[in-house]
């Protein structure tokens, strides 16, 4: 898991610097008169953009693999675990659960673990990641646009979080209404 999460840092870093690079293409396009060698300059902004999009397919792809491969190492580990503490139980267990429910209960905990294990951990840390690197190159272009967004950001939230109650209130409100309808048209 520790290679796998270089792999995702670096593919974070790779694929936050692909619009900076955008830029720079759209400056050397838009503005050829003030590159001496707009040519030159063009090509070499085009292969440094192949280049990033390349290297964060690639560190996305040994990001993938590795969180998968340690998963299922993981998920294997359990499920050996599992059957040993199940094959060392008494036999009255078995008396009281039937094997259909003790075979479903061991396969759907073990997925939900997977899960968690490959899916929920890589998405957490690649969010975190971009949330961190890209914070952290917002205030090198501009500390004054980054301290707005530090105001702005939680007074949005603020909004999003009144106006997330209110429509969870009327949610509230409407499925009560149509349950009384329901009632109503039983009756």
């Amino acid at each position: 898991i520790g290679v796998a999460t270089v792999f995702l840092f670096i593919g974070t870093g790779t694929s936050l610097v692909v619009p900076a690079v955008f830029g720079s293409l759209t400056d050397v396009l838009a503005n050829p008169d003030a590159h001496p060698d707009a040519m030159g300059s063009l090509n070499r902004t085009v292969a440094l953009l192949v280049g990033f999009l390349v290297g964060s397919a690639v560190m996305g792809f040994f990001r993938g693999a590795l969180f998968t491969i340690a998963s299922e190492r993981t998920v294997r580990r359990l499920r050996v675990r599992l059957f040993t503490a199940y094959t060392s139980q008494d036999i009255a267990l078995f008396d009281e659960l039937h094997s259909g429910e003790l075979q479903s209960r061991l396969s759907s905990d073990v997925e939900k673990i997977q899960n968690i294990s490959t899916i929920y951990v890589s998405m957490g840390l690649r969010l975190g990641s971009q949330l961190i690197f890209s914070s952290i190159m917002m205030v090198f272009i501009s500390w004054r646009l980054a301290l707005g967004l530090v105001v702005v950001i939680p007074m949005l939230a603020g909004v999003v979080r009144w106006y997330s109650g209110i429509f969870r209130r009327l949610s509230k409100q409407y499925q009560e209404v149509l349950a009384e309808a329901g009632e109503i048209s039983v009756d």
